[in-house]
Formats: structure tokens, sequence, C-alpha cells
């Protein structure tokens, strides 16, 4: 979605924290729960804005997993 990352930090020793966006502050946190489980919560502004923290999540959801394969077929990025 192309938010500038203000900030990006390590938290805690399992995830991280970052503060992106121009006009509407995000604060987001990532973080490892177990194996192939991954924790991510989304404030937006001071009280919050969840229509468009529901859109930051689908938007997460729809690039899980993808993967970008050069003509090869060995995989170049993953896409976020």
């Amino acid at each position: 979605m192309n938010f500038p990352i203000k900030k990006d930090e390590p938290y805690r020793k399992d995830g991280y924290y970052l503060i992106a966006g121009d006009k509407d502050k995000f604060k987001i946190t990532i973080r490892k729960v177990r194996s192939n489980i991954t924790e991510v919560k989304i404030r937006i502004n001071f009280l919050g804005d969840k229509p468009y923290a529901d859109l930051i999540y689908q938007k997460i959801d729809s690039n899980l997993n993808v993967i970008d394969f050069d003509d090869k077929g060995l995989p170049t990025k993953t896409k976020f």
C-alpha cells in the first residue's frame, strides 16, 4: 500500500513494531506466536479506525504465501 515507514524496530524478542503513514499514523505490531503463526495488530490514529484497519488486514491476507517466480521457475520475491 506504499505507506512511508516512520519507525521500524524490534518488538520484544519475537517481533517488530512499525509506525507508518503520513496523515494517518498507523501503529503496527507484528510478532511470531508459533511456527507458521504470526500475530498482526493495527492501530490507526489515536482513536482507531476499524474499517481502515480491516482494509489493511485484507491486503495482508490477499498477499500471504504469494511468491513470484522467474523464467527458470525460481522464486524471486514475496509480495507484501
